[in-house]
């Protein structure tokens, strides 16, 4: 039986693109204390009838009319990252590529995204930290590492 072998948080990242042509640079930002990935999905559902039994309860069939993908961010608030993720909001899509750098794992999803979510909080004493939501305006598309 093959051995588990988990991938750290300290083995992936987001990474955001600048926006060049024609070789567009990624970068991490500092202060991502935390990441998750979300998978959704629209449904429809049709009734099938019994044709035998035309009183008996029809059977529902959903089938999937769209597929979404986003990435939430949990982020310190920085001099540098607070006035970059706001400027995000209502802007382009960024070409955003999340990275796993595991020996389990090794290669990035990527893909446009906007933010469609942004908060910050902080409480006495304490940081400022904030949520983001990016989500994909497209499929994200996997490319294995070389």
């Amino acid at each position: 039986m093959a051995q588990l072998v988990p991938v750290r948080f300290g083995e992936q990242t987001i990474q955001f693109g600048d926006g060049a042509t024609p070789t567009e640079a990624f970068t991490a930002r500092c202060g991502v204390i935390g990441i998750s990935e979300n998978f959704s999905i629209n449904s429809q559902a049709d009734d099938l009838p019994d044709c035998n039994d035309v009183d008996a309860a029809s059977f529902e069939s959903p089938y999937v009319v769209s597929e979404g993908r986003s990435v939430d961010l949990e982020i310190q608030a920085t001099a540098t990252n607070k006035p970059y993720f706001e400027g995000l909001i209502g802007a382009d899509p960024t070409n955003i590529r999340h990275v796993f750098n595991s020996g389990a794992l090794d290669g990035y999803n990527a893909g446009p995204a906007i933010i469609t979510a942004l908060s910050w909080s902080s409480e006495r004493r304490g940081i400022i930290t904030g949520t983001c939501t990016l989500s994909y305006t497209a499929k994200p598309v996997w490319t294995p590492a070389p």
